[in-house]
């Protein structure tokens, strides 16, 4: 390949790169597995901090709907110890999360599985990620402000390296086929 053929093959690639820059996607759903492991499981926000270090579950006592309960627990005695139809947590919801074994952030699992099947939409240059229920982004919006836990959807600084990094290897790539 001479030289003018390699950089019209380079022009070229470049304008493809300007009108869809899908490696950009490529890095974000590659890394977006990644930040699912430190939100949910972790329980991280983008700034390292422990959210429930941030805000703790409330140790309220609280009365909790047998159906509305992802999980049945043995809680079935209330305050009187007498049989009762809800579930009863002297603890408040606190033990409840204990209780069922969800992690922060997880009742019905539907904001995590919506974050990991986020829409990832490129436009050009630009990527959007957007929660596919709006409720869930409403809920999103709540739970991210700064008195609750924080910011927790986005990357880490980290992650965004790994995204760069990602970016800098496809690049190499397509540039050295």
């Amino acid at each position: 390949m001479t030289g003018v053929e390699l950089f019209t093959k380079w022009d070229a690639l470049t304008e493809e790169l300007e009108a869809n820059f899908f490696p950009l996607k490529l890095a974000v759903d590659s890394v977006l597995t990644e930040t699912e492991q430190r939100i949910f499981d972790d329980g991280l926000n983008i700034n390292g901090q422990v959210m429930l270090d941030k805000k703790p579950y409330s140790t309220k006592p609280t009365y909790i709907s047998r159906t509305e309960s992802p999980r049945a627990v043995p809680f079935d005695t209330g305050k009187r110890g007498t049989k009762i139809k809800s579930y009863y947590f002297p603890n408040g919801y606190s033990q409840f999360k204990q209780a069922i074994g969800r992690s922060i952030l997880e009742l019905s699992l539907d904001l995590r599985n919506d974050w990991v099947n986020a829409n990832v939409v490129l436009d050009k240059t630009s990527l959007t990620v957007a929660l596919k229920q709006d409720y869930n982004a409403e809920k999103a919006e709540g739970l991210q402000k700064e008195s609750q836990y924080g910011r927790f959807f986005g990357f880490t600084e980290k992650e965004q390296r790994q995204v760069a990094d990602i970016i800098e290897i496809e690049l190499a790539n397509l540039y050295n086929r």
